[in-house]
């Protein structure tokens, strides 16, 4: 797995999700909802939100993360969205002789 944490400042948090059943069943309630389903047209069952999950967890693209705000469920994150850092521009002609 790419990342298996998520540092956000307080009062957000963020923990791995794994594909357990319970988490299947919350992944399926949420995306079963109208405006998602129609939106990302993953109106899976429990069973399929688990594998993904797993799938997901196991893998190299980061996440997924359960997203909380004051410790009430707010969002699931598939990605950390990972950044790395650059170095600065050089000045013109520095390095060249």
């Amino acid at each position: 797995m790419t990342a298996d944490r998520l540092d956000l400042p307080t009062p957000w948090a963020a923990r791995p999700l794994s594909g357990t059943a319970e988490e299947g069943r919350l992944l399926s309630r949420w995306m079963g909802q109208e405006y998602l389903a129609e939106t990302w047209h993953q109106a899976w069952p429990p069973e399929r939100w688990s594998d993904e999950l797993r799938r997901l967890h196991e893998s190299r693209e980061g996440g997924p993360f359960l997203i909380t705000y004051e410790g009430r469920r707010f969002s699931m994150s598939r990605s950390t969205g990972r950044c790395t850092p650059t170095s600065p521009p050089s000045s013109p002609g520095a390095g060249t002789t």
